[in-house]
């Protein structure tokens, strides 16, 4: 959902109250509160270490109303689990065991007062808990919850009584029927004088939300769907009542639903539908909406004629889906992927992306800054000049020379008459902002200037610099008059008063607040720009594109835009009403991807991640399968066993763990290495088990028993990559020393494959015609060539020159193809025949990776791989071989954090895309034929 809906361009006298998530020691407290009120036997540890056993749970309960659920709920949810770690607890699930238990309980309450009831009311109880109290309980509140959408809006309050209302729809939920009654006083419903309400909006939303599901509330429960093939089941269902997209609440409880193959189908049906029969759009973008949400993948899909208007597919995926003659009008693409999907002859009028066409610099961006009006946005960069741009259209009107350094801070006065600069030559400039003509030039820091500013009357100028000097100036005389001196470093201390998480890195390098005071834009070393709700905490939004660390971010006068600036060359422009707060519904990760691997038959595959996080995949469909728990330790290493059956991982915890691929439990754990263990392999039949460290040891392991391994030798530096021979009788070590050592299995006896003299950065091993191949960066060399050795010679064969420094390699397992990782571009290497000889071609690149390639790992027996990039992303990729010989290269799904890609796709005859968009989309590579 967009956040449009609460914007303001100035702070109003009504302002939203809001509650901030809870801390852990505020859970704690909130618990020993809870106790004395429902006495279970249970201590405040006994309800922390199970909340904090359940994977995510934790997060959910920073919600006071959730924990208040979770308190309730939790004896029911644990109730017959030993392994508290594999159970995957959702929101909604919550508030279904919440709902069962409310009514339960006051059912036995009822019971208990039985003899203060009137006979009309006992006979009324006794009817109902013969056709199931519980059951009648949860109708009554959805009926409820769908008359307030369909009577009022969603307008929670009710306001009823007996002699105006007691012929309206209200009375048949607030009427004296003695069931109705019974019911009322039974349910999640408040009253104070003639005002009814449920107890919190997100009851409301909930049970609407099982409306939409045919009322069901068990979560396993299979249900039969409206079946959209006839023109009053789509005009009555649920789906077309009203548009859920402004419901952000309501799309998540439905999302959570989607487990339900039933309720998915139908989601799906009506998305078909939509192709023949326009009644059936509404439905259809809800649909699509809560499917995205879900996060179900539309790669390849068949989407020709759909007609989903006003959707929501923030973070889709419609990888090569066929869209042709799409009715997109007013759709949200934040975030999607649309990568070599054909739009041809789509309607897209008002489609929004989420951000605008960037302006494309020649060198690096120092600095940015809106006027007053927010007509005009100025660019300092490092070559001393100013851009100057219209909003309007953002296109350039003028460049201001002067400045022959970096000019690290640009503002406008009020007025927006002038633009001041400072600049490494340590001068601060006021600019005419009308004629590019320099008023005053101001003199007297010594070393560079960081930052400028005007008063808000703009009659004085701030300066600030490393001479750890703020100096204010007379902004029409252009006189000093204070030095404010007292600064002794270039940073200062306070103490926190909340401190939000959501950066990789700890350098965070801007902040701004929106003019109405009620979002906070930060921009950061990890090349992310993050929104965030100023009075909560919470993070609402991440925007992701920039290559380099963004150094500057800034609000629009009006609010609607944030402008974030890069060492990329690159001023971003993202749109804030398209932003919304990011569900996360158990698959996804944003932490470092530091391992990738395939199952040995490729059905599966695994990923490790910097929190310690092991995940794996269905290969083929990219859905989640399973969760290693494995804590906090880095994992730093995943590998499958040549069975399939084991999991092997090792991290910063020096530890080797053996797991069931099935279950997700862990067999037992290889103790010996003195520090963190970085890479692992597995032998071909499975029997041993190879580790390196950062303790510069290799170590041997059995893989089916606990027994101690044996140290095969040492390097003089960290080992960075083991692997073994064909026939499992050597293996071999690499070392940020520089050497490639191989060891006999059986004796330990090493001998040096290779010293190249120098550390590497990065190192690969495969197999190619036969012959053991290295793949290399050499530390004092230059880092975006990959030289590639073997054993039978002393200088590199081949060397591979990329555009950005080389950060992960691998080999596939035919040893004809390498694919090499880059920052936001991935390189893949074919083995070619020219004149005879083997020489590698560059086949293709792929240049809109998110983050830094950290991993990559080819399926066996197809020409498929998959990507792990420091910002959290798992790709799998396909190679297609082309009619004319050439390679494409295909996205099949994406795991985690997305950015907006646009790549190859097709918009021939697209009806509708505003200019601006159209520039976007040609940026981001999108075909116009």
């Amino acid at each position: 959902m967009g956040l449009n809906q609460y914007a303001r361009v100035a702070n109003d006298l009504f302002q939203e109250a809001v509650i901030a998530p809870f801390t852990k020691k505020q859970i704690e407290d909130y618990i020993d509160r809870y106790i004395p009120l429902e006495p279970r036997g249970w201590e405040q540890k006994d309800y922390m270490d199970k909340m904090e056993a359940i994977p995510n749970l934790m997060d959910l309960v920073k919600n006071p109303f959730l924990l208040t659920l979770c308190l309730e709920a939790l004896p029911n949810v644990v109730e017959g689990k030993t392994d508290l770690s594999r159970l995957r607890v959702t929101r909604v699930q919550l508030y279904d065991t919440f709902v069962q238990h409310w009514l339960g309980v006051n059912k036995r309450r009822l019971q208990e007062q039985m003899q203060m009831l009137s006979s009309d009311s006992q006979l009324a109880f006794e009817a109902l808990v013969e056709d199931g109290f519980e059951s009648n309980g949860i109708t009554f509140q959805q009926d409820l919850a769908g008359a307030i959408f369909q009577e009022q809006d969603g307008k929670p309050i009710v306001v009823y009584t007996q002699r105006r209302d007691g012929s309206s729809w209200k009375a048949s939920f607030f009427g004296s029927d003695p069931e109705i009654s019974l019911l009322r006083t039974a349910c999640l419903l408040s009253r104070v004088g003639a005002r009814h309400r449920f107890v919190h909006r997100s009851i409301l939303e909930y049970f609407y939300s099982c409306t939409i599901i045919s009322g069901s509330t068990d979560s396993n429960e299979e249900f039969a769907p409206h079946s959209p093939s006839d023109a009053s089941s789509i005009d009555d269902h649920p789906l077309s009542q009203r548009n859920l997209v402004v419901e952000p609440s309501i799309i998540q409880f439905l999302a959570e639903r989607v487990q339900l193959e039933s309720f998915k189908q139908q989601l799906l049906a009506f998305i078909e539908k939509s192709k023949t029969d326009e009644r059936a759009a509404r439905a259809a973008a809800n649909a699509i909406t809560i499917l995205v949400a879900a996060g179900v993948h539309f790669n390849g899909a068949d989407l020709r004629g759909i007609r989903i208007p006003k959707a929501n597919l923030s973070d889709g995926q419609f990888a090569s889906a066929q869209l042709q003659e799409a009715d997109l009008t007013e759709v949200n693409l934040t975030r999607s992927c649309i990568r070599q999907a054909d739009l041809s002859q789509a309607r897209m009028e008002g489609v929004q992306f989420g951000e605008l066409p960037f302006l494309e610099e020649n060198v690096v961006v120092g600095s940015i800054a809106y006027s007053s009006d927010g007509k005009s946005f100025a660019v300092g960069l490092e070559s001393g000049h100013i851009e100057v741009y219209d909003t309007a259209t953002w296109t350039w009107t003028r460049t201001l020379f002067g400045h022959r350094k970096q000019v690290k801070g640009v503002a406008y006065s009020p007025s927006g008459e002038h633009l001041l600069s400072g600049v490494d030559d340590k001068t601060v400039r006021l600019w005419n902002s009308q004629t590019g003509s320099i008023d005053s030039i101001l003199k007297g820091h010594t070393a560079s200037v960081n930052a400028v500013a005007f008063s808000p009357s703009g009659d004085q100028i701030a300066s600030a610099s490393y001479d750890r000097t703020v100096r204010l100036w007379d902004s029409r005389t252009g006189a000093m008059l204070f030095v404010l001196q007292g600064h002794t470093d270039w940073s200062a201390t306070a103490k926190a008063v909340k401190n939000w998480k959501g950066h990789e890195t700890d350098a965070v390098y801007a902040v701004d607040f929106s003019p109405n005071s009620q979002w906070i834009a930060s921009s950061s070393d990890d090349c992310t720009v993050k929104l965030w709700d100023a009075h909560s905490g919470t993070l609402l939004s991440s925007f992701l594109g920039h290559a380099l660390p963004a150094e500057r971010v800034m609000f629009s006068p009006d609010g609607m835009y944030l402008a974030s600036g890069s060492g990329d060359k690159a001023v971003r422009l993202w749109s804030i009403t398209t932003a919304g707060a990011e569900l996360d519904l158990g698959g996804s990760q944003s932490d470092p991807i530091t391992s990738v691997a395939y199952s040995p038959d490729g059905t599966s595959l695994i990923s490790g991640n910097e929190a310690g996080t092991v995940r794996q995949y269905d290969a083929v469909t990219g859905q989640p399968v399973l969760v290693f728990p494995w804590g906090d330790k880095n994992a730093n290493s995943v590998a499958f066993s040549p069975d399939g059956l084991r999991v092997a991982t090792v991290g910063s915890d020096k530890n080797v763990r053996i797991w069931n691929a099935k279950t997700g439990v862990v067999d037992f754990i290889l103790r010996g290495h003195t520090d963190s263990v970085d890479t692992l392999a597995f032998s071909p039949d499975g029997r041993w088990i190879a580790s390196g460290s950062h303790d510069k040891s290799v170590h041997l392991w059995d893989a089916h028993s606990e027994k101690p391994g044996i140290v095969l030798g040492t390097h003089s530096n960290s080992v960075i990559t083991v692997a073994f021979s064909p026939c499992g009788q050597q293996v071999v070590s690499g070392s940020y020393d520089g050497t490639v050592r191989v060891w006999e299995r059986s004796t330990g006896e090493p001998r040096v494959a290779m010293d190249t003299g120098t550390h590497f950065v990065t190192f690969a091993t495969g197999y190619s015609l036969g012959v053991m191949q290295f793949a290399l960066v050499r530390l004092r060399f230059t880092s975006n060539r990959l030289e590639l050795w073997d054993e039978k010679n002393v200088e590199a064969l081949h060397t591979l020159d990329h555009e950005e420094d080389v950060e992960h390699v691998a080999f596939s397992p035919c040893g004809q193809w390498i694919a090499v990782g880059c920052n936001n571009s991935l390189w893949v290497w074919n083995l070619v025949s020219v004149d005879n000889f083997p020489t590698w071609r560059c086949n293709l690149i792929i240049g809109d990776i998110l983050g830094v390639v950290t991993s990559i790992a080819w399926r066996p027996n197809v020409l498929e791989f998959v990507t792990g990039t420091n910002a959290g992303c798992v790709q799998v990729w396909k190679l297609v071989d082309e009619a004319d010989g050439r390679f494409s290269v295909r996205l099949l799904w994406s795991a985690g954090r997305t950015k907006f890609v646009a790549t190859d796709a097709v918009l021939a005859g697209a009806v509708g895309l505003s200019a601006t968009n159209q520039r976007l989309l040609k940026q981001r590579g999108a075909l116009d034929e």
